[in-house]
């Protein structure tokens, strides 16, 4: 699978919201919980009040599959660059 060789993060979600894919690189991402991580499925934020603009941008990404690409950054507690995710529709 391509997205498996990607030095980025992929992940995949449906449109509830729950993570149904990722790579060895969001894995990564999501195990080192350095403002991101998996919880139950779901791609969360650590921060406070970070959780709900992540959700929001997510949800608004699933409600407009037309958008070419939509950017976010969540902010790291390690206070390395924050994490750039970008949306973009998977053709089916």
């Amino acid at each position: 699978d391509s997205a498996e060789r990607r030095p980025y993060g992929v992940l995949l979600l449906d449109r509830a919201l729950q993570v149904t894919g990722m790579n060895a690189a969001a894995r990564a991402i999501c195990a080192a919980r350095d403002g991101l991580e998996l919880r139950d499925r779901e791609l969360c934020a650590r921060r406070n009040g970070a959780q709900a603009r992540l959700r929001r941008f997510l949800a608004s990404a699933v409600a407009a599959p037309g958008e070419d690409r939509l950017v976010h950054c969540v902010t790291r507690p390690s206070g390395q660059p924050p994490y750039r995710l970008i949306v973009a529709p998977v053709p089916t």
